[in-house]
């Protein structure tokens, strides 16, 4: 560890007592890796939490824990969902930037990044390309008109996310989304089934957590709370058979 620029006291720390700097952290198993392939061993991924300490510094104790046992079912292999709704300038793209970070470290998680605001189009038509259903995609777009009537506009706009939600879940890779307060689609406001204008995260919510809507894949929006914002709240896990 000196030898690589570190402190050779913080090994027993990190071994034992689990202290040290995410420097220090990275360093360690940077060494442990190559202790590895010296012996013709293929190193195993780096934790999950290696990337995340700066992430947490912005979480409180409860909000910390909360997201410790989302990293732990990440790593279980499991696929969990959580949605954290939060303010400006409250630490969200630190989060963001740790967790996608800690999913390309491990074993088939490179995570879709989506950053929705203003027109909204403009990032879910990259997405349908990449998930190979552009046409349909921008097919629906193409029928949008601000003459329809304002349920037929929130029809459409549904269908886009349930055809994108369908194309994420055959995919199984994970999502990392982050939602402004508002958006339109194609120039016209975001619309509910039954027409209803509706902000963002509403416009998004039945396709993360609505009884019998398809589910997007791992949700990882995760938004730290602003004093006026709702506390996090699990969105619920995907069905099975997703």
């Amino acid at each position: 560890m000196a030898e690589r620029g570190g402190r050779a006291g913080t090994v027993r720390n990190i071994l034992y007592k689990d202290l040290g700097s995410p420097e220090e952290k990275e360093r360690l198993y940077g060494l442990i890796a190559d202790l590895y392939r010296e012996v013709g061993l293929k190193p195993p991924p780096p934790p999950a939490e290696l990337f995340l300490e700066s992430a947490r510094k912005v979480l409180g104790r409860d909000k910390r824990r909360i997201f410790r046992r989302f990293l732990k079912e990440l790593e279980a292999g499991e696929r969990p969902q959580m949605v954290v709704v939060g303010g400006p300038a409250t630490g969200k793209g630190v989060l963001l930037s740790a967790l996608a970070r800690a999913l390309s470290a491990l074993p088939h998680q490179e995570p879709h990044l989506l950053n929705l605001g203003g027109e909204v189009a403009q990032a879910l038509v990259p997405l349908a390309e990449a998930l190979e259903v552009g046409e349909e995609v921008r097919g629906l777009l193409a029928q949008l008109s601000p003459t329809q009537p304002y349920a037929l506009q929130g029809a459409l706009q549904q269908e886009v996310l349930t055809l994108l939600a369908q194309a994420l879940n055959g995919q199984g890779r994970p999502l990392l989304l982050r939602a402004e307060a508002e958006g339109t689609l194609e120039g016209l406001p975001l619309r509910g089934p039954e027409g209803t204008q509706k902000g963002l995260a509403a416009w998004l919510e039945p396709s993360y957590g609505g009884s019998g809507c398809p589910t997007w894949p791992p949700s990882r929006s995760l938004l730290p709370p602003s004093p006026t914002s709702p506390s996090p709240r699990p969105a619920g896990r995907r069905p099975a058979a997703s």
